[in-house]
């Protein structure tokens, strides 16, 4: 297997030489730039299904918070709580078997819940359930929308229907911001009802909570006034900023493409300069050959991702000069990865082969080329143009 990272006595002029084409924007601190099914499989483990079987509801619910022997979830109401028909009085008839079923444990048994009396959220259709919390569980904490990331016009998507803990297939769009009463709405086609419950998301994490549908149109209970009636019962609340830029905005493309590129050059000018020696410690051999692994492993997800949005938002010479650079990358990378039929032998006997050090040898000048080019993309990779309507 191909090594990876550059030697530690060179990392420094890799860095500075970069330095001047990376946007500021680009350090690594965990942003992910997934789109809306993507995110939505990240989020699986905060789904439930929700069943109130003695009045015979249905619906889906979001993990928002929990301690060590219980977990809190958000859903709508009426999946638990059946209404007078409209225009009718009477009471609201809550159920007294409700049982949950989380979505990331489809073979699990459903566990049973109680609705939270103390939360009420000022008349609208959204309450609180408390499960006992299951062993080994882990929450994604990294969930919400920035409240000004939620505006009309942007993607939607609805994850939970038909009690499939599944994203809606079709996208949808938000109609309007956040109202008076907290609620949202989304034109949301293919949603036929039993998503009650279920988070509405945006591009940029979760925005909602599913609270009523129609053939196409779609209303949420915002997620912003949520956390303060928590807290202000004393109840946990672990839901964070997503922290997800979706691909179709152009800052994805500025900041994961430079993230990508630096990474991949770093990795191979690590392992590029290790094997030029013609001894090498076989732990840190491995170590390079995972950092090399991974940053190649990014760039695979990242080579196809950006065509849509650098068309859309750069001039047409921004994305021809992706498509070289990377065809260029990728030529690198297959004569780099000549070196993978003697990594046993590197490996056990920690020394490099002569027909190894000659091959990187051979190879300094791609790299001096590639390293060029990509500072060169990254500068041309700047502001974008207009967006086209």
């Amino acid at each position: 297997m191909a090594a990876q990272a550059l030697c530690r006595l060179g990392a420094g002029w890799l860095v500075m030489a970069l330095a001047a084409a990376m946007p500021a924007a680009a350090a690594d601190d965990g942003t992910t730039f997934l789109d809306g099914p993507e995110l939505a499989l990240r989020l699986l483990p905060n789904l439930v299904r929700i069943e109130a079987r003695d009045i015979n509801e249905q619906g889906f619910g979001l993990v928002v918070g929990g301690d060590a022997e219980s977990l809190y979830v958000l859903t709508a109401q009426h999946v638990i709580a059946r209404r007078p028909p409209a225009g009718l009085e009477g009471p609201v008839r809550p159920s007294r078997q409700i049982e949950i079923d989380f979505c990331a444990s489809p073979q699990a048994a459903p566990v049973p819940a109680q609705a939270v009396e103390a939360f009420t959220a000022d008349g609208a259709d959204i309450a609180l359930l408390r499960v006992a919390r299951p062993a080994g569980y882990a929450p994604e904490r990294r969930a919400l929308a920035p409240e000004p990331k939620i505006r009309p016009g942007g993607a939607s998507w609805v994850i939970g229907f038909e009690q499939r803990c599944e994203t809606v297939a079709s996208a949808g769009a938000v109609e309007s911001a956040r109202d008076e009463r907290d609620n949202l709405r989304v034109r949301q086609p293919g949603v036929r009802g039993g998503s009650s419950g279920g988070p509405l998301l945006v591009g940029e994490g979760v925005a909602a909570l599913v609270t009523g549908s129609d053939a196409i149109m779609v209303t949420a209970y915002s997620l912003a006034p949520v956390q303060q009636r928590l807290r202000a019962l004393g109840l946990p609340w672990w839901l964070e900023d997503a922290r997800n830029i979706p691909p179709t905005d152009p800052a994805a493309a500025r900041i994961d493409l430079a993230e990508t590129l630096n990474r991949y050059l770093f990795a191979v000018r690590n392992a590029h300069g290790l094997l030029l020696q013609p001894k090498v410690a076989r732990a840190t051999y491995a170590d390079y050959v995972a950092h090399y692994n991974r940053a190649l492993g990014r760039f695979r997800d990242a080579r196809d991702k950006y065509d849509g949005a650098l068309a859309q938002h750069w001039p047409p010479a921004v994305l021809s000069a992706w498509q070289r650079l990377r065809d260029e990358l990728w030529d690198v990378h297959l004569r780099f990865w000549e070196t993978n039929a003697d990594a046993r032998t590197i490996y056990e006997t920690q020394a490099v082969p002569p027909a190894v050090v000659a091959r990187m040898k051979d190879l300094e000048p791609a790299l001096q080329t590639l390293q060029g080019d990509i500072a060169q993309f990254l500068r041309a990779l700047g502001p974008p143009k207009e967006s086209t309507p």
